[in-house]
């Protein structure tokens, strides 16, 4: 996607990550505080040309635990959706971010030139975040975090094989 449309999905994928997986939300309190992860857990949102990509990685001993854990959290907000004042407060953090960002000029550049090669302008972004809702987030998980989509790549050390 591109455009407005684009920086929306964009946007769209972002905060609902952020609401998913932050240190700040739920369920990566739930993992952190049962020692399922630690501090290096991450996750990512990727997109480039024709293709795009969700990802989490960190240290674990219970990998398919940790799975079993974001899939099933996933599956609960794409029913149920995201709680209204957590959604809300997960957008403002992302707001100042957005807000503290505009002190870098290799950010802004970056930004900007970003914008004019996928047909929209860096500086609406901001109003086109104010408008994403809860339910667009919890539908961003719904479609996009699901057991057919999912490919799951374990690293350990040889010594642990």
């Amino acid at each position: 996607k591109t455009g407005e449309e684009g920086v929306r999905f964009d946007l769209t994928a972002a905060l609902a990550l952020n609401s998913l997986m932050s240190e700040a939300s739920p369920l990566y309190s739930r993992l952190y505080s049962s020692g399922l992860i630690n501090e290096t857990f991450s996750y990512d949102f990727e997109v480039s040309s024709g293709t795009s990509f969700l990802s989490f990685g960190g240290e674990t001993a219970q990998p398919e635990r940790v799975i079993e854990e974001i899939m099933a959290e996933a599956e609960r907000i794409s029913k149920s959706g995201f709680e209204e004042g957590y959604f809300s407060r997960r957008k403002k953090a992302a707001m100042g971010d957005e807000l503290r960002a505009l002190n870098s000029f290799d950010n802004i550049a970056y930004n900007v030139s970003l914008g004019l090669f996928n047909g929209y302008d860096y500086f609406t972004t901001a109003p086109i975040m104010r408008e994403i809702s809860s339910s667009e987030a919890a539908e961003f998980i719904g479609t996009w975090l699901r057991p057919e989509r999912l490919a799951v790549s374990i690293a350990q050390r040889r010594e642990e094989q």
